[in-house]
């Protein structure tokens, strides 16, 4: 997430300066957004990056405990920079969460910087192998180029916060990741599947009642009751694995038609104007809501189905030697980070908002049928029987 956020959010000198040294792995990053006490409510973060006008820097802290960036992946023990998700604050007035990239370790000893508090959150329900770390920032300032300034800056000579594109586009991030994630589900899915048809196949149990003496047990597979729990899974890889595709490609669509429109802006005398600086966000709202929704949707199907699969294995598939246990103990978090899957109000408001005009419509009708209603052509009357004898 480190080096899309670069990708997407950085300007030309931003990239240059950190995208770079990331593809090299001189640097190593993180995206420090969730806190102890925000994860979903992104608009409630706690982390400020106050705006100083007389030096020209930004002063990031942790105003609170609850303020500490948690659950970030790789900060653990790894990373030595971090994109920041932290609240903008200028002359005292919120600009709501702004991405900043900021050195936390040193770089030759990887001891954390000064007045930046750094620490492992300890040993989780699985996927202990990702080192989820903890951030805190006690008054450090960072230069001006800090904020990735792509979609929106601070002029450091007027000391004002200006827009270059829609607010929405800060949130492209996210949109990739939940992307991943329903691409991902699919494999994962096709793992646990895999093993369990595969041990079903082999596995025997209970000879048929109308099998010789000694003839073989019946396969497992060969049950209905046991085709009817993998089958469905097995096609629903399937189906998750093209989903994900076609996430993935509407991603690189909007992704390609904003590059596109910033070399446009480029070639043109006039700079960029609104067409230019708001491409793609069209596209990225539906695109996030439908992230929104398939992300929840797909990583619960996978994590359930691995549950099944386990299950299908029989005694075998509680061992850790079946590979699904701590496959599956290391994908539960799927279904919380980036979004709780019961958390659907994303895909809910787009649903409402797509609903509104039609209400808004509907309700113009009936207003002018009232006020006209001779203006409102009615039914024929023969229509009218036919419909009364249907109903009949």
């Amino acid at each position: 997430m480190f080096k899309v956020t670069l990708e997407g959010q950085g300007t030309a000198e931003q990239q240059e300066k950190w995208l770079t040294k990331a593809n090299d792995y001189k640097i190593i990053g993180c995206y420090a957004q969730t806190e102890l006490g925000h994860g979903s409510n992104v608009r409630g973060l706690e982390t400020t990056a106050t705006w100083n006008s007389d030096d020209k820097t930004f002063t990031i802290h942790s105003p609170h405990l609850t303020a500490s960036k948690w659950w970030i992946g790789s900060l653990g023990r790894t990373a030595n920079y971090a994109v920041v998700m932290a609240q903008l604050i200028i002359n005292g007035k919120s600009y709501g969460p702004t991405p900043f990239c900021v050195q936390i370790r040193d770089l030759k000893t990887h001891e954390p910087l000064e007045n930046i508090h750094i620490g492992d959150i300890g040993p989780k329900f699985g996927y202990n192998t990702m080192d989820n770390g903890f951030l805190l920032f006690n008054q450090v300032k960072v230069p001006h180029i800090s904020m990735l300034a792509k979609y929106s800056h601070v002029d450091p000579k007027t000391n004002k916060f200006q827009r270059r594109g829609s607010p929405t586009l800060v949130y492209g991030t996210l949109t990739w990741v939940r992307s991943t994630i329903v691409m991902q589900a699919g494999s994962v899915l096709a793992r646990g599947v895999t093993i369990a048809t595969r041990y079903a196949a082999v596995r025997r149990q209970f000879q048929d009642r109308d099998a010789q003496a000694g003839e073989a047990e019946t396969p497992v597979l060969n049950y209905t009751m046991v085709q009817i729990r993998l089958l469905p899974l097995l096609a629903a890889t399937f189906a998750l694995h093209f989903t994900g595709k076609s996430m993935m490609d509407m991603y690189q669509e909007n992704q390609k038609k904003v590059q596109n429109a910033g070399e446009e802006a480029k070639k043109s005398s006039r700079g960029a104007g609104p067409e230019e600086t708001n491409a793609g966000s069209d596209l990225l709202a539906d695109l996030h809501a439908s992230s929104c929704a398939l992300k929840s949707l797909s990583s619960s199907i996978a994590a359930e189905g691995l549950e099944v699969c386990r299950r299908a294995c029989g005694g075998h598939g509680y061992s850790s030697f079946s590979g699904i246990g701590p496959w599956y103990a290391d994908y539960l978090p799927t279904t919380t980070w980036e979004g709780d899957n019961y958390m659907l109000t994303h895909a809910g408001r787009t649903l409402s908002s797509q609903v509104s005009p039609l209400r808004s419509q509907q309700r113009e009708a009936h207003e002018r049928h009232h006020r006209h209603p001779h203006r409102i052509p009615q039914a024929p009357h023969h229509r009218l029987r036919l419909r009364h004898h249907r109903l009949q």
